[in-house]
């Protein structure tokens, strides 16, 4: 019961997620391809999940919606090119779709699996000799999309327009981490006696590959995560006082428990959010010291120009992702009367700005 409140709880985040990214796909390079990357993942959980939905009624047709598998390793690979800019020719994803689509279609016509009964998974899709097709499809391109990202990693910004190397590596970091959540599913086709722990946290794999995506160009994202996390913990910490209370009262009692859960939300709400507003947005406090070196570094400047890439490099470099800072002179300004003016807008501006960062 609990592995399948699991995956129908990732199946339902996968596609909101999608639908998130669908309306954000213009600040990230191949934004609709990771959407689309996300619904092939929806349609592969809901083929593992129709015969324990349904029951064997319908195993036929997961089999057949299982075999779209390599097509979504081809997007993905796609989605990897587009999004680090690496330097393939088109021919390489025309070839990774051409891959994708034949053994989705020798797939098809072969379905190589059938399902059995697992006393921890339920019913539990398993691959056939003829399945060689498939799996070696999906798992080199997945492997090539994995590649593209590791390269990405380890070369030097071509340009202004690559992706910050923290992005890269945090789409690459839930990819592994989606990985090692499928090792569930090898633990179960093993035989080994032990329950498929693993795919409890995949619902946190799609998670954690948008939020990689977004943090960088989608600065509210970070505010969304920053209370889904603070809610979390707190949540956590509520479930751990729960556990604890019946080794430190002698007796059980719901008016006292839900007394120390409440005080204990109450009193770690503070601590818990300065942390979390800490991890996600890291070097947000600044110091004296900082703001002395700030201001030596921007009284060098000799310019508007050399003051906004200064400004810029600070930023960029406190933050950990770049950031462009544009000074303009007063003069050039247009529909402003006089200095006052300017300086009200660019207050109302940052003001703004906090808004929406909170």
């Amino acid at each position: 019961m609990l592995l399948r409140v699991t995956m129908g709880l990732a199946l339902a985040e996968t596609l909101l997620l999608a639908g998130v990214l669908l309306a954000w796909a213009d600040r990230v390079a191949g934004g609709r391809l990771l959407a689309a990357f996300l619904m092939a993942i929806a349609v592969w959980i809901s083929g593992n999940e129709l015969p324990n939905w349904f029951g064997p009624g319908v195993e036929r047709l997961a089999l057949h919606v299982l075999a779209t598998a390599p097509l979504a390793s081809a997007v993905f690979f796609h989605f990897c090119v587009v999004f680090c800019r690496a330097p393939l020719r088109r021919g390489w994803i025309a070839a990774a779709y051409a891959v994708g689509g034949v053994a989705v279609l020798v797939s098809q016509w072969l379905v190589p699996a059938h399902f059995v009964d697992h006393p921890d998974v339920g019913r539990l899709a398993v691959a056939e000799p003829a399945a060689v097709i498939t799996s070696l499809s999906w798992v080199l391109l997945g492997l090539g999309g994995v590649g593209v990202l590791l390269h990405a990693l380890m070369r030097p910004p071509v340009d202004g327009r690559s992706p910050a190397r923290g992005q890269v590596a945090a789409v690459t970091a839930s990819c592994l981490w989606g990985l090692a959540c499928l090792g569930g599913y090898g633990l179960a086709l093993s035989g080994w006696p032990a329950y498929p722990f693993p795919l409890l946290a995949f619902p946190l794999y799609p998670l954690m590959l948008v939020y990689g995506i977004l943090r960088y160009g989608v600065f509210v994202a970070n505010a969304w995560a920053g209370k889904a996390l603070v809610w979390t913990l707190l949540l956590a910490s509520g479930i751990a006082i729960v556990a604890l209370m019946p080794l430190v009262l002698p007796f059980e009692s719901r008016w006292l428990s839900g007394l120390a859960v409440a005080a204990g939300c109450l009193a770690l709400n503070g601590p818990v959010r300065r942390f979390v507003q800490r991890l996600i947005y890291p070097g947000g406090e600044v110091s004296a010291q900082d703001l002395g070196r700030w201001r030596e570094s921007l009284q060098a400047a000799d310019g508007f120009e050399s003051l906004g890439g200064t400004a810029s490099a600070l930023l960029s470099q406190r933050l950990g992702t770049r950031v462009t800072v544009i000074v303009e002179d007063v003069e050039d300004v247009e529909n402003v009367e006089d200095v006052e003016d300017v300086e009200e807008a660019e207050v109302g501006e940052a003001a703004g700005a906090d808004g929406a960062a909170r």
